[in-house]
């Protein structure tokens, strides 16, 4: 399309625009005006003359850009275009022919260039117009660039300009598209207004389900967040309102309405909160729950508009229910509903610091730590001091410390002025970031600034995704790896979910070299006089000991004092010693942080409490300076008044509870005539303050303080031998049995002492840990049950004298010593808590001559919380392992509130089978009616022995611990003699694996228990734990048990095994060593036990997550921890059971490694069953193959992967595990038999799909199953039930399948039937079917009954049959090793991340050639796997890396030399240099050719 300059001529005024046809239409006149040229020859330019003579005449006078003369060549054949306008249209007529050159400056696109334009900006809607002009950046660089279709798009200004022409386009008549989205989108807006407040607000049926729990979670979860996202709409005048609930289902947060507001008025917030309201209200009405105040409890900032539209919305609401709340009553019940965000206060603490005429820069942390410290303030006197502190020190700050705390802002935020409920206002999140964070998820996913209805569809998808993975989680789907909230653990291992806020991220921050110090850290430095104290006690009459204990408990007590400390002492009588402990601490709470004024008022209090000590006996007098008897002094506390509930939970903040189980096998003494197996358990926990560490554990867990806690815990570990049996009076025994007994701790405290002993010398055994986790990781993560080392207490034997060293905040550490600094605590510069406090005792820095570790304190991290989730997952341990039964009644407070005070529990073991002795039966006892310990026997066991064998005894099998329902398993008895399985023995990974001859022996007949298994030698000298079969005959008695997790079970003398094999150390099941994840059996550490799957329960990962499972828990480890090449030589990195790649032909194949034979340098390998072989060249898929073929990953190898060609083979994740098929049932057809089956039911099945009343179902098995459950409609809309029998995947899809195909309604309502009762129901009916035979041969079957009473047992037994056998199909108890196997080791060989280095940047085969038949080994890789996390900046980053290597091949015919295609381990090959242009010629440079060797 061309443009010229033409004049144009009016038209006849006897024609008109309305005429019937163009010959009468309005006629009018164009005619060519020519061009404009240069004088200049080589000038090219070429441009229009203007239309107007006095504007041409300008246009002339004007040079040429060359700088040439302008001259105007009119159009030689004076071209004219005639237009007639009509009623039809325009009538175009054209004469003469344009015999000059075209204008250089094209103007317009043609129609096929703006189509070319069109779709490219359709690919990439969010793309600017200067990603267009350069190329939209895609996996393998820059995509076309739109510059390339036109020269009119040079001109970015040009591309914005047609990019706004397309959106204008795009956009029809606003009221008709507005009630078409709200055709195509029944019910998702609620409600629309377009006036001065305008507002669509909008919302799904899951988000209205999500929003109401019938349950508080324990984490600061509940209740709703609600904020404004101004940046997603185009105008950013207008807003978007999220409110925002937590999904326990999906275990992240999800939004549960959504507004567009024209607005930050008041009246917009009003509207978007009273149909919160009314939604939920809806929801709880639906569900049977009781709308309360509390269930619209929320989280916002401190926007007044956004306060006060909560306020009139919840009067309106409630106004609307006719509640008989005054108006001004409902408005003080809404305020007290609102929390509000800290982290708008901190940032705010943040930036005010940040201003130097108000706070000096050499005071800022100072600042920060006392202005944040009111956060935490607990009482009003406490709040004020500090507040006052603060004006007094930085009285700039008035007004805006005055801001924060007028009554409507501090009622939100500050403890002291709150009106919430505390209960409510604990469990509710701290900040708004939850909804700060959707916000980026819904940036992230839909882009920002939309049109109204463009926004709008977003906003519909964006809710739908959420559907999806709630529906998809419920029919088992994974909908991501790893652990969920993946932020908990960069917060407990940073102190901040934020990585880049971390200290150790800060510290390594590097600054410009060409910048000068420019910063007020680095020019205003904090005077190294400056000397920090905590106030402390002075020193009096030997108080040392007492000094140091109390400003450690102080510590204890402090982070919490007002939620976790102070109610347990809630109704204590004030003559009880306790609270005196309790006053002290709570008087010093409120003292001023002026530390020589509080040190010399603290030395009061304290010597007041001494007397209370010698009172109690916990101190013999008030200058006594040995050590006190904590333990005494919280029991003998307890006795002044033992009616007092309030003294157990009291106590429960310092002790540890422990019971004791023991069991004797019965061997009747002399003259006694009946044989029984007895137990015996203490009926009240033993208590305790501390626990003394000895030289002897410190060997036995190497010192190791952590293995000895988790040891100390264990609840199923196993007994412990006695010398002789309990039963002993008066030094006479009445049993002879072989006793065992065993301590369980049921209750650990918050304040937890572990005591030296000074004069053993054993200290240096022990490493001291900065932080204690009883239980697993998980238990730390989820509920904080971590103890933090918070003090250290040395004692010097020399001089009798105690100090200390604490750290109050976990950063800085303060040392104590009540004869220095008037009592003080004084801070130690540069020190930390790893270099001062924990460590190896003799490594501890700066430790006065003499002085020696005594004492070390531990505080529990999650406080109260945290102790109560450690006390019941023991006593659920307990009570499933050893039938132990806790009961916290006793008659004067219900279960609930005894258990909740840390009451005492009377405790019994609850066996059947077992009977409780009666006092008058407890011979051996001198007061059986007093002593709390209860004896029981085995009445099951009791047998009568012949006066011979009484006076006979043999020495009794060790008795192990118990695991089940019988507690007095078939071990007591001797075994039957029978062959033993052969032995785990050592066998290396680089020799052949066939036995030794003398390793191998007949079977033995022995009446003990097996041999223990040999321990497994560690990866330092590559030896692992493994048994061929030995030559034994077929034995269907024998002990070689094989159940392997590849799905082989069986007699291992009877099956057919060629491949190592290892046994577990739990069940003494064997497995196969290649058949275990990630070769971890090939690489046992010494002493290292193998537990098998089925055992480690908490290894049970699902394997689809396998591949993440080396990656830090978080990005930003991923540069700290950079993980170095392996110097180990390739041969020793190939273990049974890892992936490798192997050579066949030209290409290499991944294969899972089997078992090495050392006699031919081999390796028996399994080919991954995906591989696509040349026709021509077939391969067996399990074959020997030699060493010198065989690759493993060549991690951060980049050499040696770009010298390997791949062949082609099918991605793990693109083979469909059960979980897939599932969800895909449309993919898998049914048979006709699937019809016969269901279509007789189909009445049935309709009518469960329709959701009916209980009530309503209960002549159907699942309908009471559900009854019997209390099940209720899920957030998804269905009644969930998730048992399928031992049905397959692919049958579970066909039935999908099925009722999909045959019920409409189920097409629109999948995630209310899918993993339901109408889902569950069907199943059971298939089952009914396939499984007729078998139940229609039980006892029960009314064979004699009629047609209608058969078909009823029938489904009610094939139901029963769906519950108890889930998980029994085939393709759940069988794992796809080879498919697990691949999936971790694909992600080695492919991750992009800063841990691979250069290596994972697609460099596979740059050296060598093109893959198999041109394959993209990189093409549909998961997402996670590129991290994104390596830059220009890294050491390792080439910016030729991407290139291919001069010898690279597109041809597929290019031999394979054996010695050619690797470079061995101990070379390196020359780095890759850039090209460079040569002085005469401007021809690269050739590079140096890099001989590549075989390993």
């Amino acid at each position: 399309m061309e443009h010229w300059a033409n004049s144009n001529r009016g038209g006849d005024k006897g024609r008109s625009d309305d005429a019937e046809n163009w010959q009468d239409g309005f006629r009018t006149w164009r005619t060519c005006l020519g061009i404009i040229v240069c004088d200049e020859p080589t000038c090219e330019i070429i441009t229009r003359p203007a239309t107007r003579k006095a504007t041409l005449i300008s246009q002339l006078h004007a040079s040429c850009d060359c700088g040439g003369k302008l001259i105007h060549q009119e159009c030689p054949g004076k071209v004219t275009s005639i237009l007639y306008r009509f009623r039809g249209g325009v009538f175009y007529e054209h004469n003469g022919h344009h015999d000059h050159a075209r204008p250089t400056h094209i103007l317009h696109l043609t129609k096929s260039q703006r189509a070319r334009f069109e779709s490219i900006v359709a690919a990439n809607p969010h793309a600017r117009a200067a990603e267009l002009y350069t190329g939209v950046a895609g996996l393998t660089g820059p995509q076309p660039s739109v510059a390339e279709i036109s020269s009119v798009l040079y001109n970015v200004d040009r591309i914005k300009a047609e990019l706004r022409h397309m959106k204008e386009n795009s956009v029809g008549e606003f009221a008709d598209d507005f009630v078409k989205f709200q055709n195509e989108h029944l019910g998702f807006v609620l409600h629309s207004q377009f006036e001065d407040i305008a507002v669509v607000i909008m919302q799904t049926r899951y988000m209205a389900a999500s929003l109401i729990k019938d349950y508080s979670d324990e984490e600061a979860v509940n209740g709703i967040v609600s904020d404004a996202a101004h940046g997603y709409w185009m105008d950013h005048k207008k807003l978007l309102i999220f409110s925002s609930t937590f999904s326990p289902e999906l275990e992240c947060w999800v939004p549960g309405l959504m507004t567009y507001a024209n607005g930050a008025t008041e009246g917009h917030y009003q509207l978007h909160f009273v149909f919160l309201f009314r939604t939920m209200a809806q929801e709880a009405d639906l569900r049977g729950i009781e709308i309360q105040d509390e269930l619209f409890a929320n989280v916002v900032d401190f926007s007044d508009a956004e306060k006060a539209g909560f306020i009139s919305a919840f009067v309106d609401f409630w106004t609307e229910r006719g509640d008989s709340r005054t108006e001004e009553e409902l408005r003080s019940a809404a305020a007290a509903l609102l929390k509000g965000c800290q982290q708008h206060f901190r940032s705010q603490v943040t930036r005010v610091s940040k201003i130097s005429a108000a706070v000096s820069p050499e005071l800022r942390d100072h600042f920060k730590d006392r202005a944040m410290s009111l956060l935490d303030a607990g009482a009003l006197d406490e709040f004020r001091r500090i507040a006052q502190a603060l004006l007094d020190d930085f009285p700039l700050i008035e007004k805006w410390l005055r801001w924060w705390m007028r009554d409507q802002h501090a009622k939100m935020l500050f403890q002291p002025f709150r009106t919430m409920d505390p209960v409510l206002w604990t469990g509710l999140p701290s900040t708004t970031n939850a909804q700060e964070a959707m916000h980026w998820k819904l940036y992230r996913a839909a882009g920002k600034n939309h049109r109204l209805l463009d926004g709008l569809v977003f906003l519909y998808a964006f809710a739908l995704g959420y559907e999806k993975l709630a529906a998809a989680r419920l029919a088992g789907v994974k909908t991501h790896y790893g652990q969920a909230q993946r932020w908990k653990k960069t917060k407990f291992n940073l102190g901040t979910t934020k990585p880049s806020r971390a200290r150790a991220a800060r510290m390594k921050q590097k600054k410009n070299d060409g910048r000068p110090p420019d910063t007020s850290h680095e020019l205003v430095k904090r005077p190294s006089d400056v000397v920090h104290y905590r106030p402390g006690y002075r020193w009096k009459k030997n108080s040392c000991w007492l000094d140091c204990s109390l400003e450690l408990m102080f510590l204890a007590v402090l982070p919490n004092f007002h939620t976790d400390f102070a109610p347990r002492f809630q109704g204590m009588h004030h003559a009880s010693p306790l609270w005196n402990l309790y006053k002290l601490f709570d008087l010093r709470i409120s003292l001023s942080e002026n530390a020589e004024t509080s040190s010399e008022l603290l030395a009061i209090q304290r010597d007041e409490f001494r007397e209370t000590l010698r009172d109690v006996g916990a101190v013999k007098s008030v200058s006594d300076s040995g050590q006190i008897d904590v333990s005494k002094f919280v029991w003998r506390s307890s006795q002044q008044n033992e009616l007092e509930g309030a003294n157990t939970f009291a106590r429960s903040f310092f002790e540890r509870q422990t019971i004791k189980l023991r069991y004797c096998t019965g061997q009747p003494a002399p003259n006694v005539e009946v044989i029984s197996p007895h137990w015996q358990i203490t009926g009240d926990a033993a208590k305790s303050c501390f626990y003394e560490l000895s030289s002897t554990l410190s060997k036995k867990f190497d010192g190791n303080m952590d293995r000895w806690l988790q040891d100390f815990v264990q609840v199923n570990a196993p007994m412990k031998p006695e010398r002789t049996c309990w039963r002993v009076k008066d030094g006479i025994e009445s049993c002879k049995g072989s006793a065992e007994s065993k301590s369980i701790c049921v209750q650990l405290p918050v304040f937890f002492m572990i005591t030296f002993n000074s004069d053993d010398k054993f200290e240096n055994l022990w490493r001291i840990s900065k932080c204690l986790m009883p239980l697993k990781q998980a238990a730390a993560d989820s509920h904080a049950v971590v103890y933090d080392l918070s003090g250290v207490v040395f004692y010097s034997q020399e001089m009798g004298h105690f100090i200390a060293r604490y750290t109050p905040d976990q950063k800085k550490v303060f040392a104590y010593n009540d004869m220095e600094d008037g009592g003080r605590a004084k801070l130690i510069k540069g020190a930390t808590i790893s270099s001062h406090m924990a460590n190896s005792p003799a490594k501890l820095q700066g430790v006065p001559e003499g002085f020696s570790v005594y004492i070390l304190t531990y505080r529990l991290r999650g406080g109260a919380a945290a102790q109560t989730y450690f006390r019941d997952h023991q006593i659920e341990k307990a009570e499933r392992f050893h039938h132990i039964q806790f009961t916290y009644a006793d008659g004067n407070v219900s279960e609930a509130a005894a258990r909740e005070s840390m009451g005492n529990p009377k405790i019994r073991l609850a066996h059947p089978g077992l009977r409780e002795l009666l006092p008058e039966e407890r011979k051996w006892l001198h007061n059986p009616s007093k002593t709390k310990l209860v004896d029981y026997h085995d009445e099951t066991r009791t047998t009568q022995l012949d006066d011979e064998e009484s006076n006979s005894f043999s020495e009794p099998p060790v008795r192990y611990l118990y695991f089940g329902d019988s507690p007095y398993a078939d071990e007591i008895l001797q075994p039957p003699s029978q062959p033993k399985p052969p032995k785990r023995r050592k066998q290396s990974l680089f020799v052949d694996s066939d036995p030794e001859p003398e390793e191998i022996s007949a079977p033995v007949t022995s009446s003990g228990p097996p041999e223990k298994s040999l321990p497994a030698v560690g990866t330092e000298d590559q030896t692992q734990h493994t048994s061929d079969i030995p030559p034994l005959p077929s034995s269907q008695e024998s002990e070689y048990a094989v159940a392997c997790r590849c799905g082989m079970i069986g007699n291992g003398y009877d099956l057919q095994l060629e491949e190592g094999m290892i046994k577990c150390d739990e069940c003494d099941n064997w497995s196969h060593i290649a058949c275990q994840r990630n070769g971890r059996a090939s690489s046992l550490r010494s002493r290292e036990k193998f537990v098998c799957d089925h055992c480690n329960i908490d290894e049970l990962v699902p394997w689809r997550t396998l591949a993440s499972q080396g990656q830090p828990p978080s990005r930003w480890l991923l540069r700290s921890r950079r993980e170095k090449a392996p110097k180990v030589p390739l041969a020793k990195r190939l273990l049974a059971g890892k992936g490798a790649l192997a050579r066949h032909g030209k290409f290499w194949y991944p294969v899972r490694l089997i078992r090495f034979h050392g006699e031919m340098d081999a390796w028996q390998v399994r080919w991954w069953r995906g591989c696509r072989f040349p026709p021509d060249r077939p391969v067996d898929l399990q074959s020997l193959v030699p060493t010198t073929d065989l690759l493993d990953e060549l991690w951060q190898d980049r050499t040696r992967r770009r010298a390997i060609r791949l062949g082609q083979w099918t991605h793990a994740h693109d083979v469909p595990v059960g979980e897939d098929i599932i969800y895909s049932f449309h993919d898998v057809p049914y048979p006709p038999e699937m019809d016969n089956i269901l279509a007789p039911h189909k009445f049935t099945i309709q009518y469960l799909i329709s959701l009916p009343r209980l009530e309503n179902i209960q002549h159907l098995p699942v309908g009471r199953h559900l009854q019997l459950q209390g099940r209720k409609v899920s957030l998804t809309g269905g009644y969930p039930v998730k048992y399928c029998g031992d049905l397959t995947a692919v049958q579970q899809a066909q039935v999908a399948h099925w009722i999909y195909d045959n019920f409409e309604e189920a097409r629109e309502t999948v995630v209310q039937w899918l993993g339901c009762a109408p889902f569950a129901h069907a199943l059971s009916i298939v089952l009914a079917c396939n499984k007729r035979s078998i139940l229609e041969a039980d006892p029960s079957y009314p064979r004699d009954g009629t047609t209608d009473a058969q078909e009823e047992f029938i489904l009610e037994a094939a139901w029963a049959t769906l519950l108890e056998q889930t998980g029994r199909s085939t393709d759940v108890t069988h794992t796809d090793v080879d498919l697990e196997c691949l999936s971790a080791f694909e992600q080695r060989l492919f991750e992009k991340s800063a841990r691979s280095g250069s290596a994972g940047n697609f460099q596979w085969g740059l050296d060598a050639g093109n893959h198999q038949d041109s394959w993209d080994p990189y093409a549909g890789l998961p997402s996670h796997w590129n991290h994104e996390d390596r830059n220009e900046g890294d050491p390792d980053y080439d910016e030729n890396e991407l290139e291919r290597g001069p010898d690279f091949s597109d041809s597929e015919n290019v031999a394979a030399s054996t010695n050619e295609l690797l470079i061995s381990s101990s070379q390196r090959a020359p780095r890759p240099r850039k090209r460079q242009q040569t002085k005469s010629h401007g021809e690269p440079r050739k590079r140096r050719k890099v001989t590549l060797t075989a390993p």
